[in-house]
């Protein structure tokens, strides 16, 4: 990439298994974060959202633990970098989204479905 592309802000969400340890969870979203550096990306904002229930059955995984990122990209690298985290069988779900702006603080709620 060169240093004159064009960055854009996104949000980009991960859902890491919850059933490892803290730090081999630690560890794999080290090595996220460097996959995205190394794609020219800029971490700017991280929230802990914790281990939450997912709302549906993904694979053996009854919960994950969600990870906000806040970050910019040079435009071109997006896919290189989601063909990485597809290969990457230790990432539950991921997903990123162009946003405009970084919000100060969030309160993360959990989700109870109604029965």
């Amino acid at each position: 990439m060169t240093k004159d592309a064009k960055h854009s802000l996104y949000e980009a969400m991960f859902i890491l298994p919850a059933n490892v340890t803290d730090d081999a969870r630690s560890k794999l979203f080290e090595k996220i974060q460097q996959q995205m550096k190394e794609n020219g990306g800029e971490i700017k904002k991280i929230f802990n959202m914790g281990k939450q229930k997912l709302a549906y059955l993904i694979g053996k995984h009854r919960e994950g633990y969600y990870q906000l990122v806040y970050l910019t990209l040079p435009t071109g690298s997006l896919d290189e970098i989601k063909h990485a985290f597809n290969l990457n069988e230790e990432i539950i779900r991921y997903l990123f989204i162009k946003n405009n702006s970084i919000p100060e603080d969030l309160k993360f709620k959990a989700f109870i479905p109604n029965n």
